[in-house]
């Protein structure tokens, strides 16, 4: 993340708490062509990456992950995709955050998982804690 942080091309997003960085986030207008279909891309969609958080009790990657799916509505993309190696954020960003499963793909010798999600006004997001 760091070395992205200092990439114009890298378009991060920060998560400040009194000033602090909490979190970060990486969101393109562009979702990766060898994991979706021309039909998908052609869908006005943010894809989510590199998300990192301060470890607590705060849910911090659910409020950028829920503050992304705001700013996708209001920037005219209908969805949010995301994806993951790792098998346990699958279960989590499903069974707890709504995401639904669109694909496997094979990425160097590892399973990729691709998760997308309807973009959406999320009010609530002044009150998060």
């Amino acid at each position: 993340m760091a070395e992205q942080a200092g990439d114009e091309a890298v378009p991060n997003w920060v998560l400040l708490d009194d000033g602090k960085i909490v979190g970060c986030t990486s969101i393109y207008t562009e979702s990766p062509p060898w994991a979706f279909t021309e039909e998908e891309q052609a869908v006005p969609a943010l894809f989510l990456a590199s998300t990192w958080t301060v470890p607590n009790n705060r849910r911090l990657g659910w409020t950028l992950a829920l503050w992304t799916l705001d700013h996708a509505v209001r920037k005219g993309h209908r969805e949010v995709r995301r994806g993951t190696f790792a098998p346990a954020l699958v279960r989590y960003y499903t069974d707890v955050q709504g995401w639904s499963i669109l694909r496997q793909v094979e990425r160097r010798g590892k399973t990729c998982t691709f998760l997308a999600r309807a973009a959406e006004e999320r009010p609530d997001l002044g009150v998060l804690n």
